[in-house]
């Protein structure tokens, strides 16, 4: 992939997915979504790269789906008047949120990539069920 396929990509598919979910309301795109991720790690060769597609495409989805973060802006009912530290502390807290939940997803591709390698399990079983294990700790640990 050539360095701008690297990033328009993963942001194509973290559209997709995001599209998926309310308030949009197009579930028929998750099925698109996941099978352009599916396709696009299987054309991947590393674990790196793997991590680096999964983090992206959960970035640009975390970042459409929290874009209610931006509903509290101004933050003068908070009793911070001055606007340009409202909004820095909104922008930090909303890229923060999605980038720590992002790295979720690139921990599931790093891990489905290594063990595609390495197991011939199909791969259809295999990263449903790492993305659901990390997804389900991650709503224990994480919240």
């Amino acid at each position: 992939m050539g360095k701008v396929n690297k990033i328009i990509v993963p942001a194509i598919i973290g559209l997709v997915l995001a599209l998926s979910q309310p308030p949009y309301n197009l579930g028929i795109l998750v099925f698109a979504g996941l099978v352009l991720l599916f396709l696009a790690l299987k054309i991947i060769k590393t674990g790196r790269r793997a991590f680096g597609l999964g983090y992206l495409t959960g970035l640009v989805y975390f970042l459409i789906s929290f874009k209610w973060h931006w509903a509290v802006y101004p933050l003068e009912s908070l009793g911070i008047e001055n606007r340009y530290l409202g909004f820095f502390l909104v922008f930090f807290v909303w890229i923060t949120t999605a980038g720590t939940l992002a790295l979720v997803w690139g921990a599931s591709a790093s891990l489905w990539k290594k063990l595609d390698k390495k197991i011939s399990w199909p791969a259809l079983l295999i990263f449903p069920s790492i993305f659901t294990l990390l997804e389900y700790l991650r709503s224990y640990l994480i919240g």
